[in-house]
């Protein structure tokens, strides 16, 4: 257990880490670039991330699975891992730049593009799977950090001004490669990772990987769409707006990290050991999520155009409305979240891939339809009604095989939320109506029934 604590307690040290030095990165790039420079930042860095999770496929989870069991039960060698990584690399790579190629007229504009894709090859070589699988985290974690340090250090070192993207691409391809190849000195003696026999064995792993990266892929469509649709549909403007927005969002939802890293290691021990009380610990742990969730995102609803000009400058000020749209993507994540893991705890992998494939090509449609009407606002909004189909599916899915009480710890929350919108109209200082309206919003919840000294007990139990 305490092992299983130090792995966690590496691998969320590292992520809080990376994504602050991540944040530092993007708040400078959005200052020095501007809007239309950055748009085009952003929407290389989402090409790239469709890139990667094609060429992934599912063989990360795989590969963590895989080295998790004893090396005298293992199917398939780390190379094996390897060596398909890096020919879906290749794959993905032609394909994504013959399309870049053909869509893209601005030569500049496409020619950055490429670049960020050359990062593809230094993913296929990253071994956080085989380390996550051995229970070694920490080199996860440096990875990650250092990755961070040096792409924050090349890009304040190499970009000025506008028209600098493509040294933003090649920093990060460059950050990207360094942390890839540093990571072999943590590897193993006695673990060898290439054998003989790879081609007999590439058509069973492809197919198992093809099985479980479907539903990954679809999952992570809602939030990275935007800025593709935006950046080649409408304008790279639009897309540095959504952006910026999408930057605060994702950085308030390191909570959903945490929360993933303690629920679903925990769900899944009292599950496998049909604990009788864990309905009723499912429903003080959704109580929690929910009530955070709408916290946050009502606070940030307000307080969102003093966020955007102080992070990134007068000239992103039209990104408050798309910011004050996306932060109630921070509650439907998390509840998310929540009904995601306990399916793939209980087993049902296939049930999380019907959802994640029905909320995912919902969530396209929606996306590319309001992104074109109404720009980044538009394509925020339909972000978060997809996160909130896929709640919705989720729940009945999950609800069928294990039903909580889950519909009051959802409606306090929202009607708190309600009753609170009018004080912050009150305060000259946005900041300060922020902070009463928090206070009120825990005295509420606490007042309703909300919270429960027994709660305590029954969180500490989980861990």
């Amino acid at each position: 257990m305490k092992r299983v604590t130090r792995n966690a307690a590496a691998l969320l040290a590292g992520d809080l880490t990376a994504r602050g030095l991540g944040f530092f990165s993007t708040v400078y790039l959005a200052r020095v670039l501007g809007v239309e420079a950055f748009g085009l930042v952003t929407l290389g860095l989402s090409v790239l991330s469709y890139a990667i999770w094609f060429s992934d496929l599912g063989l990360v989870a795989l590969g963590t699975r895989e080295f998790a069991r004893p090396a005298d039960q293992r199917e398939f060698a780390a190379g094996d891992f390897l060596r398909l990584r890096f020919l879906l690399a290749a794959g993905v790579f032609v394909v994504f730049s013959a399309v870049i190629l053909v869509t893209v007229a601005d030569d500049a504009g496409s020619s950055t593009l490429l670049i960020f894709l050359l990062t593809v090859f230094a993913s296929a070589l990253v071994l956080e799977w085989y380390y996550q699988g051995i229970e070694y985290s920490w080199p996860v974690a440096f990875n990650r950090c250092f990755f961070a340090t040096v792409y924050l250090g090349l890009v304040v070192l190499t970009v000025h001004r506008s028209t600098d993207v493509p040294l933003v691409a090649w920093s990060y391809l460059a950050a990207s490669t360094i942390a890839a190849v540093g990571m072999y000195a943590w590897k193993r003696r006695p673990d060898h990772f290439f054998s003989t026999g790879f081609a007999a064995r590439l058509p069973r792993l492809l197919k198992r990987a093809a099985s479980v990266g479907l539903g990954s892929i679809f999952g992570q469509l809602v939030p990275t769409l935007p800025p593709i649709v935006l950046g080649f549909l409408v304008s790279t403007t639009d897309a540095g707006l959504f952006g910026a927005a999408a930057k605060v969002t994702f950085l308030i939802l390191i909570l959903d990290r945490i929360f993933g890293l303690l629920f679903l290691p925990a769900f899944t021990r009292l599950y496998s050991t049909s604990d009788p009380t864990l309905p009723g610990k499912l429903s003080v742990i959704i109580k929690y999520v929910t009530a955070i969730g709408f916290s946050f995102a009502f606070a940030f609803s307000w307080y969102a155009q003093p966020v955007v000009e102080l992070l990134f400058g007068a000239a992103y000020e039209e990104s408050a409305l798309t910011l004050r749209i996306m932060v109630w993507f921070i509650p439907a994540t998390l509840i998310n979240s929540f009904y995601s893991f306990g399916l793939l705890g209980m087993g049902c992998e296939k049930e999380y891939v019907k959802v994640m494939t029905a909320g995912g090509v919902a969530s396209l449609v929606a996306i590319t339809v309001s992104g074109i009407t109404y720009g980044a606002a538009g394509a925020a909004a339909a972000m978060v009604g997809g996160e909130w189909l896929m709640v919705s599916l989720a729940h009945g899915r999950f609800a069928a095989r294990l039903p909580i009480q889950v519909y009051p710890h959802l409606l306090r929350p929202a009607l708190l939320s309600a009753a609170l919108s009018f004080v912050p109209a009150f305060f000259i200082s946005r900041l300060a109506g922020v902070a009463v309206v928090w206070v009120l919003f825990v005295a509420g919840f606490i007042a309703t029934g909300g919270f429960r000294r027994r709660d305590i007990g029954i969180l500490r139990g989980l861990a």
